[in-house]
């Protein structure tokens, strides 16, 4: 449903950066003329009514943006965002935690996060994503659903919205959340750990707890990753200490998760090896907060603590912002059924961001349950696949995955450089889309046993890591697959680069050129290049039509850019761009020319 045309409205005609202006124009209005909330139908609306709600041992103060009842009875808590503002995960948790902890033991069934142009409905209680703004019941539905009667939230369903509510506070206050992290590691060091050694032990804990978040909540059963616990078994078990009571929780998520999947995250015989004294203090900071569908930001906050210090740009990697990885999955956005990829996939943010846009795909399609159902296990066991050369990195990344769904199947230590290594060269030519922010600058020594296999090498003379990458994304899509790739800025005026640029156009199809500001990837390990997005395609036939190409200079990107620390600020021509008209003439005229649905 187009709700802007039925409501008679465009983009323009909403105010950027203002989500009251949204609820005015869009939110409230579809509610009351097209789902008939509407007072003679029994339907009160309450615009931003605080309460004081218990969250643990204390109150918290909790203001939802709107909450709507249904014959005096909870029913939609909505959670609104600008019309220009992208929808994160942590977005859907507050209106998930809002709904279960407003009314307690009531809850609302619905939990729904608006731009006006984008919608997403969860199911409140189990946290599940229910599809777009189709998905909403109209007062009809929700009045017999009422008359039916609403389950009451179950202790540990509260205690899993409380988590939640701790982490959206936490994340709200960055300098907070780097303290924690800063605090483990500190910790970590202490005991001679550093770099790929304090990052593994801290991925096990890390580990453990998303286990234990998960299925104490799957199982109805007590929350084990806590002190209480741990203090609980060491009275009853004497020879028992922390890290002991910790390591039979890291085993079982270990194995667990696991599964029948060919590779695991840690060998079998790994335990965490910290101090008992250590462990305990590190689960005592971690056990108030949900890591498990939490979203990008704890990911976020052990790369700055953990990665950024260890890498420094080493070899030019860098950590990629989040706010980059989400504008180029909106670019390309990947669908059903399509084979991903991520040949350096460092910690894995974009798999994990293409994973959830493809997963809320397929639960709003009007399909059976059973097909939804055939349609997640491919994606998680088939369509997503990511490479690094780093091993503590592929954990970490695997761990990512696990944090949002479980989808790392086929995440592989290994040099996607190498043409003739496995598993990549079973696979080649077969994916339907390429995402990566590949290294920058390998050493010469690192490419010299791979660089002859290569045509920009051969025949156009270039050595650069960067560009054999490009190179091999081409050769990993398949004909009409689509690349996302952040390149050099050389690499689109350089004059170095002319022949690379006709080789790009003899060979893909140039869909969009976004140039970054100078400094964007400062923050994230120290690099102060400019650099670019290009998003090309690969042509199906030489007599393909190439249509226009999307060609945009960017200076905001929601952080301060060229320092060295995250700070982050309103202003992002990202987000602009992702509800432009041109971006919206580019999807159209990709639907037209090659299909893409």
């Amino acid at each position: 449903m187009d709700i802007l045309k039925e409501l008679g409205v465009s983009i323009g005609d909403v105010e950027r950066n203002s989500e009251t202006d949204v609820e005015h124009k869009i939110t409230v209005p579809f509610l009351q003329k097209i789902l008939e909330y509407k007072g003679e139908n029994g339907a009160l609306f309450k615009f931003r009514v605080t309460r004081n709600v218990p969250v643990g041992s204390r109150f918290e103060r909790i203001t939802p943006d709107i909450a709507i009842y249904v014959n005096s009875e909870p029913f939609l808590m909505i959670e609104s965002k600008p019309i220009n503002k992208t929808i994160e995960q942590g977005d859907a948790n507050e209106a998930i935690s809002n709904g279960r902890l407003y009314e307690f033991p009531k809850k609302f069934p619905s939990s729904v996060v608006s731009t006006g142009l984008k919608w997403e409905t969860y199911d409140t209680l189990g946290g599940s994503y229910l599809g777009d703004s189709e998905a909403i019941p109209d007062i009809y539905r929700a009045q017999r659903m009422v008359r039916s009667g609403i389950p009451l939230v179950a202790t540990s369903k509260k205690q899993e919205a409380e988590r939640l509510k701790e982490t959206r506070r936490l994340v709200r206050d960055r300098h907070e959340l780097q303290a924690l992290f800063k605090e483990c590691k500190t910790r970590i060091e202490a005991e001679g750990k550093y770099g790929h050694e304090a990052l593994a032990e801290i991925s096990k804990i890390i580990l453990a707890k998303i286990y234990e978040e998960e299925h104490s909540v799957k199982k109805s059963r007590p929350y084990r990753f806590s002190s209480s616990f741990i203090n609980e078994q060491v009275r009853a078990y004497p020879q028992k200490n922390a890290t002991d009571v910790i390591n039979e929780i890291f085993s079982e998520a270990n194995n667990e998760y696991r599964g029948n999947k060919p590779v695991g995250i840690f060998p079998d015989e790994s335990k965490i090896t910290l101090s008992y004294g250590t462990t305990k203090r590190i689960v005592k900071l971690l056990q108030d907060y949900q890591f498990y569908g939490g979203g990008e930001d704890i990911k976020g906050a052990v790369y700055e603590t953990f990665l950024k210090t260890l890498f420094r740009g080493e070899f030019g990697q860098y950590f990629t912002p989040r706010e980059i990885i989400r504008f180029m999955v909106h670019l390309v956005d990947p669908r059903p059924g399509e084979k991903i990829i991520d040949p350096a996939c460092g910690s894995g943010g974009f798999l994990i961001h293409s994973f959830l846009e493809v997963r809320k795909r397929i639960l709003g399609m009007k399909v059976s349950e059973e097909e939804k159902k055939e349609r997640q296990i491919k994606l998680l066991e088939e369509d997503l696949w990511g490479i690094d050369g780093a091993e503590t990195l592929v954990q970490f990344c695997k761990i990512n995955l696990i944090i949002h769904g479980d989808g790392y199947r086929n995440i592989y230590r290994q040099d996607s450089l190498n043409k003739n290594a496995n598993p990549l060269r079973s696979v080649e030519g077969k994916f339907d889309v390429v995402f990566t922010n590949p290294p920058f600058d390998l050493p010469l020594e690192h490419l010299e046993h791979i660089i002859g296999d290569y045509v920009l090498f051969k025949e156009y003379g270039y050595n650069g890591a960067d560009v054999l990458f490009l190179e091999r994304c081409y050769e990993l899509l398949k004909p009409g697959g689509r690349l996302a790739i952040v390149v050099p800025h050389r690499f689109v005026d350089g004059t170095r680069f002319k022949k690379l640029r006709r080789w790009i156009l003899d060979n893909m199809i140039v869909r969009a050129t976004i140039v970054l500001p100078v400094g964007v990837f400062k923050p994230f390990g120290g690099s102060n290049a400019r650099t670019s997005i290009l998003y090309l395609r690969k042509p199906r036939s030489e007599k393909e039509k190439t249509g226009r190409a999307l060609l945009s200079t960017i200076q905001f990107v929601g952080f301060e850019t060229g320092i060295g620390e995250y700070k982050p600020i309103s202003e992002n021509q990202l987000e602009e761009l992702e509800v432009s008209q041109r971006l919206l003439d580019l999807k159209s005229e990709e639907e037209e020319i090659h299909g893409i649905r």
